[in-house]
Parts: structure tokens; C-alpha cells; sequence
């Protein structure tokens, strides 16, 4: 495919009227509506991504210090059994 024959369908569908925002089938208020609607649901959504990751980590760190004292443990009866072999 050439170039020139995309540039010239690109160009012949700029032509259309689906493309003119002009029109009066377009409402002015459906704009800043939907920029709106767009901007609360990505606060929406980092909030929702916020909330679970601190749910997670409310989870999950108590889970990680008991795998640090168990780790500690297994330390201490490597240690405790090397002293006694000696």
C-alpha cells in the first residue's frame, strides 16, 4: 500500500460528518459531562487500588513476621545442635 492513497483515505474520511463537531446532533454538555464522568471513575479506581493494597499488606505483614521469628528458630537449633555435636 502506498502512502499517498492512506493519506487520501484518511483525508476523505476527515470529510465526513461524523468527524464535525459543529454539528447540532452533539449536545455542548456531553463534553465536560463525560470528562467528568471519566475523571471520577479514575479517581474511583486509584482509591479502589489504594485501599486493597493496604488490606494486603495488613495481611500480609503479620504473615512475614512469623516467618521471621520461624526463620530465627530454625537458626537458633542449627546453632544449638552444632554446640552440642562439639
Amino acid at each position: 500500500i502506498d502512502h499517498r492513497d492512506v493519506y487520501r483515505r484518511l483525508a476523505n474520511s476527515m470529510e465526513s460528518p461524523h468527524f464535525d463537531t459543529s454539528t447540532d446532533e452533539r449536545k455542548r454538555l456531553r463534553y465536560p459531562l463525560t470528562y467528568l464522568i471519566v475523571g471520577i471513575a479514575f479517581v474511583y479506581t486509584a482509591h479502589f487500588v489504594m485501599v486493597t493494597d493496604l488490606i494486603m499488606q495488613a495481611h500480609l505483614v503479620p504473615l512475614v513476621c512469623q516467618l521471621t521469628v520461624l526463620a530465627d528458630c530454625f537458626v537458633n537449633i542449627i546453632k544449638d545442635c552444632k554446640e552440642g555435636i562439639t
